[in-house]
């Protein structure tokens, strides 16, 4: 029996040619481990002859507390200091980068004066405020990735697809979060930030960040490397240690809620890094 040929997505053309610029909402639990992983795949793409690696913008109007000292990318000296400042200042004197820190939250109203990015990564702790993005930022930047960030005490989930409404000529379109799970505008998440790393612990898993990060880090390391992907998310529990890929299956993303409305694109050569 013939094994049945999984559904791919390919590379974006733009994505091979320069830099890919990225945006980085959040730089907290998840957001400081994404930002992390982001530098060693920049270099990663550089040796493998990419024109332009990433360039990072990181956003964040939220200061280091005494709590996140041990559970986030933090130290006792850190505290009452910016954290998108923090991270970025260090890791671009420790690679050699020149990637920005904007110390203040991204707001629906300043959407519009923001510059375009290319790829969109969200670690919020706030399903309103990612619900919000998502919906501000689909109008602006259409044709941009979205990969969103998501977790719990011991699950998490992190799933990548296009930002607009449609994809650019010639791709099918990729569901968002937002678009598998329109649940999020009823979700009630609106805890209170923990005042000590104990108590932090008590409400979370020490580990799912990196987790839910490394995923989400894999999956933009193949689009990269390999030019295709066949999975855009994946849902994991650090508890049982258990991770299900998320499949580019309309089939999948029925049972989810989404309409099968897609067709299949035209496939066209697969475009990877080569060794320089």
């Amino acid at each position: 029996m013939t094994a049945t040929q999984p559904n791919l997505f390919y590379t974006p053309e733009r994505f091979l040619s320069g830099a890919v610029r990225i945006a980085l909402v959040g730089c907290g639990g998840t957001g400081g481990e994404v930002l992390d992983g982001l530098c060693r795949l920049h270099c990663a793409m550089l040796a493998l002859g990419h024109p332009g690696g990433l360039d990072v913008v990181a956003i964040d109007g939220d200061t280091v507390s005494a709590a996140n000292v041990g559970r986030q990318r933090f130290g006792a000296s850190d505290v009452g200091q910016n954290k998108s400042v923090v991270l970025v200042h260090r890791l671009n004197l420790f690679y050699g980068l020149r990637w920005q820190a904007v110390p203040q939250y991204l707001s629906p109203k300043s959407i519009v004066s923001a510059s375009h990015f290319d790829i969109l990564l969200s670690c919020v702790d706030r399903a309103s405020v990612r619900l919000e993005l998502g919906q501000k930022l689909a109008t602006v930047w259409r044709d941009a990735l979205w990969m969103d960030f998501g977790n719990g005490a011991t699950q998490a989930q992190v799933v990548l697809g296009h930002l607009g409404a449609k994809a650019p000529p010639g791709t099918a379109r990729l569901p968002n979060v937002v678009d598998l799970f329109p649940e999020l505008d009823r979700v009630d998440d609106e805890a209170e930030p923990s005042c000590s790393l104990a108590e932090a612990l008590r409400a979370q898993d020490l580990f799912v960040n990196r987790a839910v990060a490394n995923a989400g880090l894999q999956i933009l390391w193949q689009l990269f490397k390999d030019g295709m992907i066949q999975h855009h998310g994946a849902f994991l529990d650090v508890r049982t240690l258990n991770c299900r890929p998320l499949n580019i299956d309309p089939v999948t993303w029925a049972f989810l809620g989404y309409p099968r409305a897609q067709k299949k694109p035209r496939q066209r050569r697969k475009t990877r890094l080569q060794a320089a």
